[in-house]
């Protein structure tokens, strides 16, 4: 069994602020295939960029670790591996933290979480709410937006 927060997944995804920030991070350099719930996976720019995505999120074990990385403009990058990835809006998280909390506080979950010892607390649950919604996006496996670099 699995920490999760199930706020993650009833809470929606602006996509469309999710696709900016994707490309203001990557400074419009990369392809980038956004999932519903958000996760974002970075494929090759070659071939079905798609399916290789689609794939990574297969490939990734099911209580994966993550980093987490406050950004410049003061939102979340989770990272899961090099190619995965997750992005969570500060405000998003202050609106939703205190249920986030709550949930994972009260889970019976056996998985036992070790955040780094140099890392805020905060940052583990922002790992988790981001690991519930790459889990919901396994599940689903929806492409809903590509971003594509800038020529």
């Amino acid at each position: 069994m699995t920490i999760t927060s199930p706020t993650a997944l009833d809470s929606s995804v602006d996509i469309d602020r999710l696709a900016e920030n994707v490309a203001y991070y990557s400074n419009g350099r990369f392809y980038v295939e956004i999932f519903g719930h958000g996760t974002c996976v970075f494929p090759s720019p070659h071939g079905d960029r798609e399916g290789e995505a689609k794939d990574c999120l297969r490939a990734l074990p099911k209580n994966n670790s993550f980093e987490v990385r406050e950004m410049d403009d003061g939102n979340f990058v989770v990272k899961f591996t090099e190619e995965v990835f997750a992005v969570v809006f500060k405000d998003e998280f202050q609106e939703l933290s205190e249920e986030v909390y709550s949930e994972i506080n009260s889970s019976t979950s056996p998985e036992k979480i070790a955040g780094r010892s140099d890392s805020p607390e905060v940052h583990m649950f922002i790992g988790l709410f981001a690991r519930t919604r790459l889990i919901g996006d396994r599940e689903a496996m929806l492409v809903v937006r590509e971003v594509s670099p800038v020529r």
